[in-house]
């Protein structure tokens, strides 16, 4: 059995499928004690949930018993939860991380801008653009187009981690490289004190990659109902791809993990990961981000209105055109 330290666990089609399934989330409670018994692991649901979501969603298990040591929300605002189930917020690392996405939100926007003002600018041989604030999708006439402008884009991405370069036979895209949970995943394992090689994640879906990527975690697993990308990338890391979908195959990966019997085989009939849609979706932490701007406008807007009302109550304003 690996040295496991820290175990990260996404909420939605991981922990929590289409139904609660009582004798499931029974098994899941007898497996993870014995997980966390025998190697001595913390354990952290992350979740692009908001902290209200996450309670709403966890209820079922939260009323089993089944509690992490941290939670994980919006993607990266991280929660200390104590023994009395409250979940403590870590502020320092709250203003970090909104810092962090903003500028993560900025480069992806200047990046994807200039790239697209380019295309636009010389013949690739492009037939349709899809161009949003996080991607940018090309379709093309001819594959080997789309290779060539492939790898220019390719070159021009080193250096820049905060973007992703793709081709699928006629299409290439870029697109922001989510990193939020790779973040708060990293920073819990500085909280906890392990490496990267103590760490198990185990998700589902495009949020979750970050927090899979070998500089994170270098043991991961996934349920039969991950996105094509994410069982891609365990069987890449040598990881558990279960059998089974949602919570029974997180069940199966604590076990294949606890007894040694990790598979890292594609599914048979495997297909493989497709062109994104070129909907204009924000993680969780883009919406955090964006929520707190416009608590901050509202709260300037708020203090202008007062300042206003006292200077005119005292007739400041005759004074101030003296």
């Amino acid at each position: 059995m690996s040295d496991i330290r820290l175990l990260a666990i996404d909420l939605d089609g991981t922990l929590v499928g289409p139904t609660d399934q009582y004798f499931v989330c029974l098994e899941f409670k007898d497996k993870l004690d014995q997980f966390l018994s025998r190697t001595g692991a913390k354990w952290a649901i992350c979740t692009g949930r908001s902290r209200k979501g996450y309670r709403n969603h966890f209820k079922s298990m939260l009323r089993m018993g089944i509690r992490p040591d941290y939670v994980v929300t919006r993607d990266a605002y991280i929660f200390t939860v104590s023994e009395r189930g409250w979940m403590i917020p870590s502020l320092k690392w709250d203003m970090f991380i909104l810092k962090k996405m903003f500028q993560h939100n900025a480069d992806v926007n200047d990046t994807l801008g200039e790239w697209h003002a380019l295309c636009k600018k010389w013949d690739f041989g492009i037939t349709k653009t899809e161009w949003t604030t996080r991607r940018l999708i090309l379709h093309f006439d001819a594959e080997d187009a789309a290779a060539r402008l492939f790898a220019m884009l390719q070159s021009k991405a080193e250096g820049k981690p905060y973007i992703r370069v793709r081709q699928l036979q006629n299409v290439v895209w870029a697109e922001s490289r989510m990193v939020s949970k790779g973040l708060a995943v990293a920073r819990l394992s500085q909280m906890v004190g392990v490496r990267p090689d103590q760490v198990l994640a185990v998700g589902d879906g495009r949020n979750d990659v970050s927090m899979m990527s070998p500089d994170v975690a270098r043991l991961t697993g996934c349920p039969r109902n991950a996105k094509p990308e994410v069982a891609e990338l365990v069987s890449e890391n040598k990881g558990h791809i279960a059998k089974s979908r949602n919570l029974a195959g997180t069940i199966e990966v604590l076990d294949a993990y606890l007894t040694g019997r990790v598979c890292s085989e594609l599914p048979a009939l495997w297909t493989p990961a497709g062109v994104p849609s070129g909907d204009n979706s924000a993680d969780g932490a883009e919406s955090m981000l964006t929520r707190y701007v416009f608590a901050l406008l509202a709260v300037g807007a708020v203090l202008a209105i007062i300042v206003l009302v006292i200077f005119a109550h005292f007739g400041l304003f005759s004074i101030l055109r003296r």
